[in-house]
């Protein structure tokens, strides 16, 4: 068990990745954002409704940023998506979506700020590392007082046989997601070929 200042490389790139990725997406929907919002603060001033001013404003820098990281998050880059490249990658050990989703509190520095790289898995027969990673899972969380992610007798057992998640991860939820990303970059473009030269 290692003390936390970071985990993995994978958790590194990830993050990092992410933060990319938003910082461009929202700069994006914020320029394609700016002439709608500033035709509602035109109206809103003509009106003299100054005050919901403040909520066109909100919307423009912090709705913006919430919506970014609700459709990163939920598409290209969930949550366990780091677990999943470092069990795979690191461990050499096949696991699902679902699986590094339940896996994730392992090795995301989550139980109070430490993790556990379980670098011994992947010395063991590779037909019993599923079932030792489940188990190491199952101990840790007893001991961390947590519920077992892993039930023996559960409808999680360990003789399911593992579902790519790569295959999941380019479903038709991610395919849509990776094209509205594409619609928003050419949106940008015809709006700043439109307004570019006008005063926003």
């Amino acid at each position: 068990m290692r003390r936390i200042k970071y985990t993995h490389g994978y958790d590194l790139l990830v993050k990092v990745g992410f933060v990319v990725a938003a910082t461009y997406i929202w700069f994006v929907l914020f320029m394609i954002s700016i002439p709608v919002t500033d035709s509602i603060s035109e109206y809103l001033k003509s009106k003299d409704f100054n005050a919901l001013l403040i909520l066109v404003y909100i919307i423009r820098y912090f709705g913006l940023i919430v919506l970014t990281i609700a459709v990163l998050m939920n598409t290209i880059f969930p949550h366990w998506l780091s677990t999943y490249l470092y069990v795979r990658l690191s461990l050499r050990t096949k696991i699902s979506r679902e699986e590094a989703d339940k896996l994730d509190f392992i090795f995301s520095g989550t139980l109070s700020r430490n993790w556990y790289p379980l670098i011994g898995v992947k010395k063991v027969n590779m037909f019993a590392r599923r079932p030792l990673l489940f188990a190491l899972a199952n101990d840790i969380a007893s001991r961390d007082n947590r519920r077992e992610p892993f039930p023996v007798n559960g409808p999680a057992s360990f003789d399911n046989k593992p579902i790519s998640a790569l295959k999941k991860i380019y479903n038709l939820r991610y395919w849509i997601a990776l094209s509205a990303i594409m619609l928003i970059q050419v949106l940008g473009v015809v709006i700043y070929l439109v307004f570019g030269d006008q005063k926003l």
